[in-house]
């Protein structure tokens, strides 16, 4: 019994440190894959992530709006802080999703897309991406991702199907286009 018991508060103990260091790579690699939107000379910002190694990010219809091009700037704030330049191949208006690419032959960091098939009140979600824009930053500077978790609170339906997502994680002007992930790094 006593080994049973022990064995338990082991577990109990050991538990959250795994899960602490999974939320710390699922971070780590999300800010890897997370770049800063700028459109119209740098007025207008956002966010967007990888999807494909191959150049393509995902963001908001509503941040890349009327824009053909847009700039990327990967790893902002960061000594390896790259601007690329990326195109605007297809927007959704009623979704507010825009896909992006980067035709630069350049070393990306893709996410994984999920499923909203297992979601769940309570669920941890991980936001990405940089609030309040370039406002964080020294003037002429970019500023580094930020990171923070939180739970979902709701999954509102719309006639039997989930039309939105809502969450207490803090998302700010400026996170829009950023990735949320659950706790598999999706």
């Amino acid at each position: 019994m006593r080994c049973q018991l022990a064995a338990v508060l082991v577990c109990a103990l050991i538990a959250p440190a795994i899960f602490a260091q999974d939320r710390i790579e699922i971070a780590r690699k999300a800010k890897e894959a997370t770049a800063l939107v700028e459109i119209a000379g740098g007025f207008k910002t956002g966010s967007a992530f990888c999807v494909h190694e191959s150049g393509l990010f995902l963001s908001n219809e509503h941040v890349v709006r009327g824009a053909a091009v847009v700039k990327l700037i990967l790893h902002p704030g960061l000594k390896n802080q790259q601007i690329v330049k990326a195109r605007v191949l297809r927007v959704d208006k009623q979704m507010d999703l825009a896909l992006l690419r980067v035709d630069d032959k350049i070393a990306l960091t893709a996410l994984p897309l999920g499923s909203t098939d297992k979601l769940a009140e309570l669920q941890e979600v991980i936001a990405v991406g940089f609030p309040f824009g370039k406002a964080l930053a020294e003037k002429g500077e970019y500023p580094v991702v930020s990171v923070n978790q939180g739970r979902i609170t709701a999954l509102r339906l719309k006639k039997g199907e989930l039309e939105r997502i809502q969450m207490d994680a803090v998302v700010n002007p400026g996170n829009s286009g950023g990735p949320v992930l659950d706790s598999n790094g999706k």
